[in-house]
């Protein structure tokens, strides 16, 4: 079988690379001069090894640039990749020259000379491509010796290389050889490099889950660019403020009032020493924005700064990979990922970080961000970190950051900036374009230096058709932001105020971002009852075009910025919104008589949750999925509704709907079981296999102890089996609920369930180390009461662990401390011995405060009379135990308290030699 150039099959040395690559066009050409028919014997043959040299050469540079292809994503910087190219288009075209061998070898060197410089002048990213680069260096060595083959040949004649056929077959037999060789080198490596980023990425993925995955910032970063206008902040940027914090490091705080373009100066920052060529070595940042609650949290905030600076280290997540496997996976506290934090900044060197909108992060951990930011100015680092942050002027940050260099936005700076923007916007109306600058000026003027501002009184004027109008409006119009938003709201009809009032308390409260179809939904009540708000599916067909009717300028569709939230969320359009609607001068005028604070509103949508679901139980089968569409909001009240709950100011106002809700074996409990299964919106089936938890269990679990109340007064059973605990009575021992068990306990429960074999509560709370429920339990009678042996067993476990404070309980009850029944060891055996398996994490994450615990339960055990020199235990006695386990501190206690050396005991072993066989040289 021939190939596609005429030479047979059998002698094409690249035949296995052609199999891998796609079929070349026809290559019979043939000298000039020469017809295909002149060529016999040797020198036909010698012509087919001359074509195969130059096919190897360029199935070489295919299979270069292809690969070149896949590792740019590993990443491969882009001249290399162009170079490669390069040289794959010069030996392609130099191999229709066949007259002219020398000028391939002039073009490969020239080209070879520019891949050699790009090469050698680029920095090494990571490890691949360090090999990258010492692979194509060999490449273009294999490029220049074929080079130089072809044109030694050419200078031989015709005559020479037809006498000298073998010395030259041997020739490019030796070149076909080192080909092949170095492919398989550079596909291996090709493999090895894709592998290692495999690698990067999975560990990254890995990584972000465990933050609890942080939100996007880069997605925000892109959105404030583009409410940007060409030149905006250029005043900022030239400013000796700016200047000198770019060129050294330190602090820089920019603070304005809401709506004065802190943000948008924020990215222009950001995006000023990301791309210029003497900015830092790495930047990370993080925007608080009101309109999300993930986006509020100051830990949350750490978190993203410490993953996006991680990605910047070299290798990538190094620190932060370290402490995943030291911490086995549990998720890290803020002192965790602020030594991480640390050892990042020293690692990177010169380092930038940019916080925006300081006010707009939870109110309640300002405190916690103050304390973060100062840290961050009198570290260890300072010396190497460019700091900057922006926000509102808070007492509370004039107080913590008193020292800081601040830029003021005010009027006079930031006038250019908005003019900029009002220009622009302007120049789009074209029935304004002839008073263009009169209508800027004049904007300009009455804005006193705020975006938010001009931008409220451009959409004012959107409205106006004739000069006369906007020139009327213009001078109507209010100085102020608050006054602006009275104007929007005066459009709204009084009837339609309740509905706006339940709007801002949606967005400014809810758990997650809400649709447009939820929040239509979430309006569609009757209010005119204050007990019990009636749902009208009637009323949200036209809510959806109303909301925006009435708010318009005051609410905003938002995309999604991340995965998990929805294609399209209704928020308030700016933080100064917010700020209006919680101001008195919205409730006076809007509101009178109505709280908008957080327990007033939480107490609102509870209600209207609680509400909702059972509406939807009374009209919907809860098996049925078909209309779920039609009931948008059901998903959110199922998920929601308790923690409204939990947050609101009137629980006792709202038992008589939750006990609604609650009723065993009803349709609105099943019904709210079912949809608590399902995932928004609809991406998997719900899990009907689930065995619906009951009422009592549920409210536990949600953390409602006024509905554990509430249940356990109209008779539900408290002994009864609710989970892998037990009853709940054991689930609340084992996770320290201690104003549940006292509920329990006063409606008569058991205090050593027989409906079960799980350990007795009290012995849980003694193991968990939970002295206040161990405390209620001794008050109520449990040493008492106790079935023979159980009190020894929690006092045994309680010393055994460690718990100081729940042994010393137990004693000052009644419990023995000396106990003649040593077949498994006493409690003093057990604050001696080995730690246990369940205890080697709290030992090694302690040792000193554990050993001191267990010292002082001995010293507690023996002042009650607990026998220092009895036998028993699995060792014998307590020298032997306390040696096996190689506790050295308590051996040495021991000791000085008169324990006898030598006796064994019954024993295995004698004390040297338990201490001996564990490995316990001390």
């Amino acid at each position: 079988m021939a190939s596609t150039n005429g030479t047979p099959a059998s002698h094409s040395p690249f035949r296995r690379v052609k199999a891998w690559f796609p079929t070349r066009s026809s290559k019979n050409a043939v000298k000039p001069g020469a017809s295909s028919t002149s060529r016999t014997g040797s020198e036909g043959e010698l012509e087919s090894f001359i074509d195969t040299g130059v096919d190897t050469l360029i199935l070489a540079a295919d299979m270069v640039e292809k690969i070149a292809n896949v590792v740019n994503k590993v990443p491969l910087i882009a001249p290399v990749a162009a170079l490669v190219s390069e040289v794959f288009q010069t030996v392609k075209d130099v191999r229709e020259m066949r007259g002219n061998r020398d000028t391939l070898h002039t073009e490969l060197c020239d080209k070879m000379k520019d891949f050699s410089a790009a090469t050698s002048q680029e920095s090494s990213y990571h490890h691949a491509t360090e090999r990258l680069q010492k692979d194509l260096k060999i490449y273009r060595g294999l490029l220049e010796d074929a080079s130089k083959l072809v044109s030694d040949f050419d200078d031989k004649g015709r005559l020479k290389t037809t006498v000298q056929y073998p010395l030259w077959k041997q020739k490019f037999n030796d070149l076909e050889k080192k080909i092949h060789s170095f492919e398989g080198r550079f596909i291996l490596n090709r493999v090895t490099d894709i592998q290692m980023a495999q690698t990067k990425k999975d560990l990254e993925e890995k990584l972000y889950q465990w933050l609890q995955s942080p939100p996007d910032m880069m997605s925000k970063q892109d959105e404030m660019q583009r409410l940007r206008h060409e030149n905006t902040g250029s005043w900022f940027l030239t400013g000796p403020e700016f200047v000198g914090w770019k060129a050294n490091p330190g602090s820089l705080w920019i603070r304005g009032n809401s709506g004065t373009g802190k943000s948008v100066l924020c990215s222009t920052v950001i995006r000023e020493i990301s791309t210029t060529v003497d900015g830092p070595s790495a930047v990370a940042y993080f925007y608080f924005d009101f309109r999300d609650e993930k986006r509020q949290r100051s830990n949350i905030m750490l978190r993203s700064i410490v993953f996006q600076l991680s990605a910047q280290s070299s290798p990538p997540y190094k620190a932060l990979g370290q402490l995943h496997t030291r911490l086995s996976g549990v998720p890290p506290n803020d002192r965790d990922l602020e030594q991480v934090l640390d050892e990042l900044l020293s690692e990177l060197g010169r380092s930038c970080i940019v916080l925006d909108a300081l006010d707009e992060c939870n109110n309640h951990e300002f405190p916690q961000l103050v304390k973060f930011i100062q840290r961050l100015l009198v570290g260890p680092n300072t010396r190497l970190l460019h700091l900057l942050f922006t926000s509102q002027p808070r007492q509370i940050f004039h107080e913590g950051f008193q020292d800081v260099i601040h830029v003021e936005l005010i009027s006079g700076l930031t006038n250019n900036d908005i003019r900029l923007f009002v220009t622009s916007e302007v120049s789009a109306l074209k029935n304004w374009a002839a008073q263009s600058e009169r209508v800027t000026a004049q904007v300009v003027q009455k804005s006193s230096g705020m975006f938010r501002l001009a931008a409220c009184l451009l959409q004012e004027l959107a409205h106006c058709f004739w000069s006369k109008e906007w020139e009327k409006t213009l001078n109507d119009l209010p100085t102020d932001l608050y006054g602006v938003y009275n104007r929007f709201l005066g459009r709204v009809h009084p009837h339609h105020l309740v509905y706006v009032q339940a709007i801002f308390r949606w967005l400014i409260y809810s758990r997650q971002l809400v649709t447009l179809h939820e929040l239509a939904d979430a309006v569609a009540f009757d209010f005119s009852n204050p007990s019990e708000f009636i749902y009208d599916p009637s009323r949200r067909e036209g809510n959806s075009h109303a909301i925006f009717q009435w708010l318009d300028g005051l609410i905003v569709l938002k995309k999604r910025m991340n995965p998990w939230e929805p294609e399209e969320s209704v928020a308030l359009a700016h933080a100064s919104v917010q700020d209006y609607i919680l101001s008195t001068r919205f409730r006076d005028k809007f509101a009178p008589g109505h709280d908008f604070t957080e327990g007033p509103s939480h107490t609102f949508l509870a209600q209207s949750c609680i509400c909702y679901l059972l509406h939807f139980a009374d009209v919907q089968h809860p098996l049925n999925t078909a209309t779920f569409p039609d009931y948008s909001l059901s998903l959110y009240a199922a998920k929601y509704w308790f923690q409204h709950l939990l947050r609101c100011d009137g629980q006792d106002a709202l038992l008589h709907l939750t006990i609604r809700l609650l009723e065993d074996g009803s349709r609105q409990y099943a019904a709210l079981n079912h949809l608590h299964d399902f995932q928004r919106p609809f991406e998997k089936p719900p899990h009907w296999s689930r065995s619906i938890p009951s009422p009592l269990f549920l409210c536990y679990q949600i953390g409602y102890t006024e509905g554990v109340r509430l249940l356990l007064e109209n008779g539900a059973d408290v002994d009864a089996i609710v989970g892998r605990q037990g009853t709940l009575f054991h689930t609340a021992a084992w996770e320290g609920r201690a104003q549940i068990v006292g509920l329990l306990l006063k409606r008569g429960v058991n205090l050593y369930p027989t409906n079960t074999e799980r350990a007795s509560p009290l012995w849980i709370a003694c193991y968990r180390g939970h002295t206040d429920i161990v405390r209620i339990l001794l008050e109520h009678g449990a040493i008492a009461s106790a079935p023979d042996g159980e009190v020894g067993k929690a006092l045994k476990q309680a010393s055994e662990a460690g718990h100081t404070e729940v042994v010393r309980l137990l004693l000052e009850n009644g419990a023995e401390a000396k106990t003649t029944k040593m077949e498994l060891g006493s409690a003093l055996y057990a604050a001696v011995g080995p730690v246990p398996i369940h205890k080697h994490r709290t030992a090694n994450e302690d040792p000193t405060g554990f050993i001191a615990n267990r010292i002082e339960i001995i010293d507690l055990l023996l002042d009650k009379g607990a026998d220092i020199n009895a036998p028993g235990g699995k060792y014998g006695d307590l020298l032997q135990a306390a040696a096996a386990g190689g506790m050295s501190e308590i051996v040495r206690v021991l000791l000085n308290k008169g324990l006898e050396v030598g006796g064994i005991s019954g024993g295995k072993y004698g004390a040297l030699q338990a201490a001996s066989k564990a490995g316990h040289s001390d």
